[in-house]
C-alpha cells in the first residue's frame, strides 16, 4: 500500500480528520462518526468564537456564512454559485453547490430568494445587495443541509444568521422641516412662553380650517414649539402665526409636517 500523495483525501466524508478507508462517514461505525464530528465541533467552535463568526439574535449565536465556509472547508468542501435568476417582483433565486476539492464532486446544493416584497429590509436594497444576499443565503443552506448537526455540537443555532430576521431596517425618511415625535401623554402640555401664547391669543377664532386653535393643538401633539411656528411663518409670509389667513397657516402647517 502506498501513502497518498499530499494534498489528496481518501476519505469523502471529513476527509482531513479521518485518514484511509472506509470511503464515506456512513460507513464508519457511530461511535466513531460522533469522535470525528466532536473533533470538527472543537476547533470550529474555536474559531468562529475568535473571529466572532456569528450574529446574536435574541440571546442565541446563529452562524454567518463565513462559519458555515470554514467548517465547509474543514471538510475538503467549497461552494460555488451555480445560477441566479432575477424575479419579477424584483427579488432574486440563487443556486450554490458545494464542490469537494478531492474530485470536484457535487456534494450539496441549495437556492434561496432574497428581495421579496415581505423579505425586510432586503426589498428596499438596491439590487445587487438582493443579488448578494441570495447567493450568500444559498451557499449557507448548502453548508447547513451538510454540516447543520456539526453547528450544533459546537453549540449553535443550527440556522444560518442570514436567514434570520434583523432589526435593521432603514428609518421612514424626514420631512422637510422637523419629523413629528410620537403623541405624547395628555397630561404632558408642550413649552409655550407667554410671549408665544400672546401672539397665538391675540386673534384667535374657532371658525373656519386651519384655525390658530387648530394649528396649536395640532403643534402640541408633535411637540412643536409655538416660536417654531412664528419662524416658519415669518420664513414664509413675514410675519407671525397669527396674522396669517386660515388658508396661510395651512401652508405653514404642511411645511411643518402637520397637515
Amino acid at each position: 500500500m502506498t501513502d497518498p500523495i499530499e494534498g489528496e483525501f481518501i476519505e469523502k466524508g471529513l476527509a482531513p480528520i479521518v485518514a484511509g478507508p472506509p470511503a464515506r462517514l456512513s460507513d464508519v461505525d457511530p461511535e466513531r462518526m460522533i469522535a470525528v464530528a466532536s473533533k470538527l465541533a472543537s476547533t470550529l467552535k474555536r474559531i468562529v468564537d475568535d473571529r466572532k463568526l456569528y450574529a446574536m439574535i435574541s440571546g442565541r449565536k446563529y452562524p454567518t456564512v463565513e462559519a458555515w465556509m470554514t467548517i465547509g472547508r474543514m471538510d475538503n468542501t467549497v461552494a460555488q454559485e451555480e445560477s441566479v435568476t432575477r424575479q419579477d417582483d424584483g427579488s432574486y433565486v440563487a443556486t450554490a453547490v458545494l464542490v469537494r476539492l478531492s474530485d470536484g464532486a457535487i456534494v450539496g446544493r441549495a437556492s434561496a430568494l432574497c428581495g421579496a416584497p415581505d423579505d425586510k429590509p432586503w426589498s428596499s436594497r438596491p439590487e445587487y445587495n438582493r443579488r448578494s444576499m441570495a447567493v450568500t443565503r444559498a451557499i449557507s443552506r448548502a453548508f447547513r443541509a451538510q454540516y447543520s448537526w456539526i453547528m450544533a455540537l459546537a453549540g449553535y443555532e443550527p440556522t444560518p444568521a442570514e436567514e434570520m430576521p434583523h432589526d435593521d431596517a432603514p428609518r421612514p425618511a424626514q420631512t422637510a422641516a422637523r419629523p413629528r415625535a410620537a403623541e405624547p401623554p395628555t397630561n404632558t402640555p408642550p413649552t409655550v412662553t407667554d410671549a408665544d401664547m400672546a401672539d397665538l391669543t391675540a386673534t384667535a377664532t374657532p371658525s373656519a380650517d386651519m384655525t390658530i386653535t387648530e394649528l396649536q393643538r395640532r403643534a402640541a401633539g408633535a411637540t412643536i414649539g409655538i416660536s417654531d411656528l412664528n419662524v416658519k411663518s415669518r420664513e414664509l409670509f413675514g410675519k407671525n402665526i397669527n396674522l396669517l389667513t386660515n388658508a396661510e397657516r395651512q401652508t405653514v402647517a404642511v411645511e411643518m409636517g402637520l397637515a
